[in-house]
């Protein structure tokens, strides 16, 4: 596990330590945007390649013939053809057998050797963003950062919108846009002889358009000065705007909030001996808080020391939240002989159906899986055997599953228990991650399941 380069990187998942607060959970909240298509139109001036020149050049001096032009310029008739057929095109030359001669077009450009043309054209992927009210200049990471509804808990609702007055107020905006891309472009185009000036003539219309999510990190707390949730934004430009939108809807439109509750997990739970421990499991916590603190300080600090980092990380501590789906990824590099889950939460190892399956199936690729399972997760375990390139899983399922058990090649082992924190109604599954590599405690988890390794269901 040693040369796992996602260490580092737990860096932003930190969360702080405030005084008053009792951290809950990490959640990802969805600041609302718009992806637009403009309908323009814009204003170009065509500069004349020199090989076009030349030939009008010619043309201007009576050298009329097509023999004579391709030999006094020394090319070869099929490159003469090409330009020939250009300048056709554009209308600044007629021909008729093999005499050219000059249009009144033809002649007007040599004047300035360049054409200006109005012309439609379109705007793709111009983001508005619907809490700051501006236009996105900077889009070097936008595509990569919009999402669909489909992954944040809380969505933001919008304070702009597209009204009639839209296109008029936002021209400005859209134009400074049209000329850094123009800008860029003509970067990584700087050695066409063609590009000339550039520039948006007029914002027709929004041809389409949908919405779209940028997801921020949050961290919830619970306040005991106020016996509410306290919200923590891990990186934001706009931080304090956001913040101030997620109180503010969280105390105008509380139902858009029960995605961040584990209420209905927990009531279907609450019967089973899911939350409990095994009473053979005895942690000293504050053992294993102490080498957490130790990790996460080496981490914090500016000046990195990568010894000391590793020393701290490879052995008994408590996770930082949801670590384990890092590591659990990291197999897919690391290559373990053999991965044993046991589970009846299978689908928490991911953050989504697919995601699961997908890591799974890249795990099976070099390691062989053995599955201790629930019956609530049958369907899983049957979606998983299922996939196509799925190699060596084995499982077999179980009454009595208490939280998560990861062991890996018997060196070590993740455990994450869920504990019930219960507020105004509602209810946070906080997540206790324990990391370990001490014998007894594998041990005794592979004596509860003393076949699993054996099973051929």
């Amino acid at each position: 596990m040693r040369e796992n380069e996602y260490i580092l990187d737990l860096k932003s998942k930190i969360p702080p330590n405030i005084e008053g607060l009792i951290y809950l959970k990490t959640i990802t909240i969805g600041i609302p945007y718009v992806r637009m298509k403009l309908n323009i139109t814009t204003r170009r001036e065509y500069l004349l390649p020199l090989a076009q020149e030349m030939v009008l050049r010619l043309l201007e001096q009576k050298w009329t013939n097509y023999d004579e032009i391709s030999e006094v310029l020394g090319i070869d008739k099929d490159y003469l053809d090409k330009i020939l057929l250009e300048l056709g095109v554009a209308d600044y030359i007629s021909h008729m057998g093999k005499l050219i001669s000059l249009t009144d077009a033809g002649r007007k450009v040599l004047l300035g050797l360049r054409s200006i043309r109005i012309e439609p054209d379109f705007m793709d992927s111009v983001y508005f963003n619907m809490l700051t009210g501006e236009i996105v200049k900077d889009e070097s990471m936008m595509r990569s950062k919009m999402r669909n509804r489909s992954k944040c808990m809380v969505y933001l609702n919008n304070i702009k919108d597209l009204n009639g007055d839209f296109l008029t107020t936002y021209e400005h905006e859209i134009r400074e846009l049209y000329n850094i891309r123009v800008r860029d472009n003509r970067d990584r185009y700087m050695d066409d002889e063609t590009v000339g000036m550039d520039e948006l003539y007029r914002v027709i219309s929004i041809e389409d358009f949908d919405r779209v999510y940028e997801q921020i990190p949050v961290h919830v707390y619970y306040s005991r000065d106020t016996d509410n949730l306290a919200f923590e934004l891990i990186s934001s430009d706009n931080k304090d705007l956001y913040h101030t939108c997620l109180r503010d809807q969280m105390k105008n439109h509380p139902k858009s909030f029960d995605e961040i509750y584990d209420t209905r997990q927990y009531r279907q739970r609450k019967g089973s001996n899911f939350f409990n421990w095994y009473p053979e499991e005895v942690y000293d916590i504050e053992t294993l808080e102490n080498k957490h603190f130790e990790f996460v300080t080496h981490l914090q600090r500016s000046s990195v020391d990568m010894d000391q980092i590793y020393n701290s990380y490879f052995t008994d501590r408590l996770l930082i939240y949801q670590e384990y789906q890092d590591i659990l990824r990291s197999l897919t590099q690391k290559k373990p002989r053999e991965v044993i889950i046991i589970t009846d939460n299978l689908y928490m190892l991911e953050k989504s159906e697919y995601s699961l399956l997908t890591l799974m199936e890249a795990i099976s690729q070099n390691s062989a899986i053995y599955i201790g399972y629930g019956d609530r997760s049958k369907s899983v375990v049957s979606k998983i055997k299922g996939k196509t390139n799925v190699k060596s899983v084995l499982s077999k399922e179980y009454p009595d599953i208490r939280g998560t058990r990861i062991i890996v090649d018997d060196e070590y082992m993740l455990t994450i228990q869920l504990n019930p924190f219960h507020l105004k109604g509602e209810c946070f599954l906080q997540e206790v991650g324990i990391l370990t590599y001490d014998k007894a405690h594998i041990n005794l988890i592979k004596d509860l399941f003393p076949d699993i390794t054996f099973s051929k269901d």
